[in-house]
C-alpha cells in the first residue's frame, strides 16, 4: 500500500506489504484513518485494487 505526497505526484512511502488480501485491506483502511488528507492506493502488482482520494469526510 502506498501513501502519496501531498500533491499526489509521487509515492512518498510504502506503508504495508502483505501476501494476505484481508490484511492488505485492513492496512488500507487503517492508513486512510492515519493519513486522512493523503491519497492512498492498494495494489496487486500493477492493478489498483482500491484508492483513497485523501479528501476529508
Amino acid at each position: 500500500m502506498e501513501v502519496w505526497d501531498p500533491d499526489g505526484r509521487f509515492v512518498e512511502q510504502v506503508v504495508a506489504v502483505s501476501l494476505s488480501p484481508a490484511i492488505g485491506y485492513a492496512a488500507f483502511y487503517a492508513a486512510s484513518r492515519e493519513f486522512p488528507g493523503r491519497a492512498i492506493t492498494l495494489r496487486h502488482k500493477s492493478a489498483v485494487l482500491s484508492r483513497w482520494s485523501g479528501q476529508a469526510h
